[in-house]
């Protein structure tokens, strides 16, 4: 395929994703008032957010672990308050906007390169903490499907069986890289890149650190979910992870419509006013509200500087 036509098709998906999406979402809502959505928000009790808000904050700083992890496999040493004050403001970027490589790679990059960090280490960077995520994603989604594939089978009419099978191929996969990071024993190359194999230790982190990351976001859709949706929270984090994998595979930024598309279809319980209600307030906890806070502290910190040289010139 030539360049140029590969160029614009890659442009051209997630628009074609998108028409697809919002129509299947306006055939599955076509019963479904505008004011049955916003009265379902308003009816969401403050102890309900609360604790939706309170464990998305505790996720937000789970994952500062993510470039911890990354900066420890580079062998980089970078400040605790440099540290944490990058790592929530990519990831709060890259997981609204995305792609992730130019969104969080450019701030890791802004704020890293006082520590000789190159562009490419950057965008490296951020690559490791999307495998990490990754990571996890397969490790949670596997363990979903082994120990609980009743409520998929249940929503997706696929036998349990293939469900569990299907786990346990996943986890002797994970298994397998487990093997390898503990026998690799020459460096890994991507061009003129070059790094040496994880250690065992450092697998075992990596699945750790996204496997409870995981957990924590389907956690706060959970806490969210009307009532009247029938599955416990083990077997919705299959669904939650199938809805998370086919937003990202679709390419449309933050998975938008995509996510709330396969939930209302494997969900089919729960009245669709109010679980479109609780995922729009999903949005706004997890994604929205840390991208506002983290602008406006960016923000703060900008205009300080600003001031801290404006004052430093004048004397």
């Amino acid at each position: 395929m030539p360049p140029k036509l590969k160029r614009i098709l890659s442009r051209l998906l997630p628009l074609v994703v998108m028409v697809l999406v919002f129509y299947l979402l306006a055939k599955m809502l076509r019963d479904v008032e505008v004011s049955d959505v916003a009265n379902a928000i308003r009816n969401l009790s403050g102890a309900t957010l609360a604790k939706a808000i309170g464990l998305a904050a505790f996720g937000y700083i789970w994952i500062i672990g993510y470039d911890y992890l990354a900066l420890r496999y580079l062998k980089w040493k970078i400040p605790w308050p440099r540290l944490i004050f990058t790592s929530l403001s990519a990831f709060s970027l890259q997981r609204n906007v995305g792609p992730a490589p130019i969104t969080g790679g450019a701030v890791r990059y802004r704020f890293y390169k006082k520590y000789g960090l190159s562009v490419a280490d950057a965008a490296i960077m951020t690559a490791l903490c999307g495998f990490f995520f990754t990571l996890g994603i397969i490790l949670t989604a596997g363990l979903a499907l082994l120990i609980q594939p009743q409520g998929l089978a249940r929503v997706s009419g696929v036998p349990e069986v293939l469900l569990r099978s299907v786990g346990a191929l996943v986890i002797l996969g994970l298994l397998g890289y487990l093997a390898w990071s503990r026998l690799r024993n020459h460096p890994i190359r991507i061009k003129s890149w070059e790094a040496p194999p994880p250690s065992l230790q450092m697998s075992i982190a990596q699945l750790f650190f996204g496997t409870v990351d995981i957990a924590i976001v389907a956690g706060v859709v959970y806490i969210l979910l009307p009532e009247g949706v029938s599955l416990f929270y083990p077997a919705f984090v299959g669904v939650y992870v199938l809805a998370m994998l086919t937003g990202a595979l679709s390419h449309v930024p933050g998975g938008i419509g995509v996510f709330e598309a396969v939930l209302l279809l494997f969900l089919p319980d729960a009245d669709k006013g109010a679980l479109l209600a609780s995922l729009l307030a999903f949005r706004g906890v997890y994604y929205l509200l840390p991208l506002v806070t983290m602008a406006s502290i960016n923000a703060l910190y900008e205009v300080g500087k600003r001031l801290y040289g404006l004052a430093g010139g004048s004397r």
